[in-house]
């Protein structure tokens, strides 16, 4: 015999199938679950399970719906509580069944019902922690579809205008974390579905010089290598725009730089490094044939 709560008067445990059967099993069911998990964790996410299918089995007591999610979030199940919030009670509760798919760490359900809770931000981040970048943009275009279907009225441009702010700003996002996790081919993606402005800045910051050159004009990708310090690869991508003076000019600024300080352009060091005597002679000779080539170069420009 089992202990009896909730104003139960059969005399026998809840989770008894004679009991059970009664027109008043799934109230008191809840009732006597909702005492145990006070006193018992370990007996209530047994007794959790059990409310669960009894009331899986049963069209009795709608409206209990919410306590059997309320047990099994009480019991650490937090999948099955989200379950039970989104699909059996009515209207559904987005917002709980969201909290515990998070929970869960069910990140593609949790960010549908923080979207279907019309909190598109939290559903965003539930994306980029599941690492689902994709899932994201299509929660984006659903939120769009959405609001165009709406009636227009005077706030609609403002909500135009703050969707395309948390478009980018997630657009953002994905791309800087890809590029953490060093996923190049995914995160040239995401950069690409931003405006050419903040493609340009984005590549610049993060040193894809290749990648920024080949979304340019020979003239502008040369001024980026410029930018950069690379003036060989700045003065023939200009002598390839049909600009040989301009890379003739370049090419002598890399050679004085190498005449000058062999030490620190040659080999990528700081002046202010103690090099040895034979490194430093070494690192000169490397310079000035170097800058000997550039010097040929230079000629053959100007003489084209």
């Amino acid at each position: 015999m089992g202990t009896v709560f909730g104003g139960c008067t059969s005399g026998v445990c809840v989770i008894c199938p004679e009991y059970v059967r009664g027109p008043t099993a799934v109230p008191v069911a809840v009732l006597c679950l909702e005492a145990m998990l006070t006193e018992n964790v370990r007996q209530g996410i047994r007794n959790s399970i059990i409310l669960y299918t009894l009331m899986t089995s049963t069209s009795l007591y709608p409206s209990r719906w919410e306590q059997a999610g309320n047990c099994l979030q009480s019991a650490g199940m937090f999948h099955q509580a989200a379950d039970v919030f989104r699909g059996q009670c009515r209207p559904p509760l987005w917002a709980r069944a969201a909290a515990c798919y998070t929970t869960a760490g069910a990140w593609r359900e949790a960010a549908d019902a923080w979207l279907e809770d019309q909190k598109i931000s939290a559903a965003l981040d539930c994306c980029i922690k599941g690492q689902l970048w994709e899932y994201g943009l299509q929660l984006l275009d659903k939120q769009h579809d959405s609001q165009q279907q709406q009636p227009a009225d005077s706030g609609q441009a403002t909500s135009y205008a703050s969707s395309s702010s948390v478009r980018s700003s997630y657009i953002q996002q994905c791309a800087s974390l890809l590029h953490r996790l060093g996923d190049k081919a995914t995160m040239m993606q995401f950069v690409e579905l931003l405006p050419v402005c903040r493609q340009r800045t984005f590549l610049r910051n993060r040193g894809y010089l290749q990648e920024l050159v080949a979304r340019r004009s020979k003239t502008e990708a040369a001024e980026e290598c410029e930018a950069a310090g690379h003036l060989q690869q700045a003065a023939e991508l200009l002598a390839a725009d049909g600009k040989p003076l301009a890379a003739a000019q370049l090419l002598l600024r890399r050679a004085k730089l190498l005449l000058l300080w062999p030490e620190a352009v040659a080999a990528g060091l700081d002046s202010s490094d103690n090099a040895t005597a034979g490194m430093a002679d070494s690192l000169a000779a490397a310079a000035r044939s170097q800058a000997g080539h550039l010097l040929l170069k230079v000629q053959q420009l100007l003489a084209g």
